[in-house]
């Protein structure tokens, strides 16, 4: 059984997924498949994030360490600042039996002092994008699950010898 059933889904269709719910959330929304790889770009970009990673993938030393370091102690999920000052929220994704990836969601602006209830309005934004995007991507994982059990049994049943209809009982 492939081991990445997240690769069966179109980035592109993906990428546009995430955007429209990162900008229905004000939210900035970042995915990472299960070895810490990028599997998609930050839906926005914040400026400090674009200045220092110099694009739209993370390259900036300090920034790649950092999120190895977090994803590799993610249990399932956690509060985490970055070198840079930006408070992110992350999640395991997937169930317990299959691990799909992490998610990232940071707010769009920068802010250094927050409020404890515009705090806990973030928290919500951003555990609601990780049911949302979670829910999806097990859907996707289920259709292409049985989309894999159906070729497993049509090949059964194209290497089985046809049935001798003409038995004779007696």
């Amino acid at each position: 059984m492939p081991t990445n059933l997240l690769l069966s889904v179109s980035l592109k269709y993906w990428q546009d997924f995430q955007d429209t719910l990162a900008r229905v959330m004000d939210a900035n929304i970042y995915i990472f498949d299960t070895n810490g790889s990028s599997f998609s770009q930050f839906s926005r970009e914040a400026e400090l994030c674009q200045n220092v990673n110099k694009g739209e993938k993370i390259c900036n030393e300090k920034c790649v360490r950092f999120y190895k370091e977090i994803l590799g102690s993610l249990k399932d999920k956690g509060i985490f600042t970055c070198p840079y000052g930006i408070k992110l929220y992350a999640y395991r994704l997937g169930t317990y039996a299959q691990k799909i990836g992490f998610l990232i969601v940071a707010p769009t602006r920068i802010r250094t002092r927050v409020g404890s209830e515009e705090e806990n309005t973030f928290i919500t934004k951003a555990h609601s994008i990780y049911q949302t995007i979670n829910e999806v991507l097990k859907a996707i994982l289920e259709k292409n699950l049985l989309g894999l059990r159906s070729l497993e049994i049509n090949s059964i049943y194209e290497h089985q010898p046809p049935a001798d209809l003409n038995c004779r009982t007696g």
